[in-house]
């Protein structure tokens, strides 16, 4: 067998192992630091929605790690992603990325909250928690913490509830953060 398990010479490993070697890949990437994604994502071909969503997902990555302004391409990649979205929960995820984008690669704040909650309309718990888990901290910002309390307490259940052990911890910190803001140092 080859030494990147997927396949050997016998027998190459299918499209849907090899996009799934590139999202575990990536999110080993996004976890650790580490740079596996982008040679298993530049092995695969122009296999549709969901090889194109990983590939956003790691040039928004790459973005954030190099601090390098958008100059309109990954904008434009995501825009394609919810125009070409095959469900629901693909067009939340795509419209999820598309407000990280305006958030943090952009700076477009104001034009995130439509696309996050525009992600919260599917039956996907992680999802609806990465959403609620923004809109929470443009409650915050905007000074409503009661709202933000809200939408943080529905994530960290969510992501609980999914097994999303790091997401779990991350809103418990938000939850914290938000107590230590409102003077309840105990609670924080």
């Amino acid at each position: 067998a080859e030494r990147n398990g997927l396949g050997n010479e016998n027998k190459p490993a299918s499209p849907e192992i090899r996009l799934a070697a590139a999202t575990v890949a990536l999110d080993c990437d996004w976890f650790t630091g580490s740079s596996l994604a982008e040679s298993r994502l530049a092995a695969l071909g122009d296999e549709g929605w969901d090889v194109a969503f990983q590939r956003l997902r790691h040039v928004y990555r790459e973005q954030l790690v190099t601090a390098r302004p958008d100059d309109g391409e990954l904008v434009a990649a995501a825009e394609a992603l919810c125009s070409s979205a095959p469900d629901g929960t693909r067009l939340g995820w795509a419209h999820m990325y598309r407000g990280l984008i305006a958030d943090n690669v952009v700076g477009d704040r104001s034009a995130a909250v439509a696309h996050y909650e525009r992600a919260m309309g599917t039956d996907d718990p992680l999802l609806t928690r990465e959403a609620l888990r923004h809109l929470g901290d443009h409650d915050h910002d905007a000074g409503n913490n009661e709202r933000a309390r809200e939408r943080w307490e529905e994530a960290t259940a969510l992501g609980a509830g999914a097994g999303a052990v790091l997401g779990t911890l991350s809103q418990q910190m938000l939850l914290a953060v938000l107590a230590r803001d409102e003077g309840d140092e105990a609670g924080a």
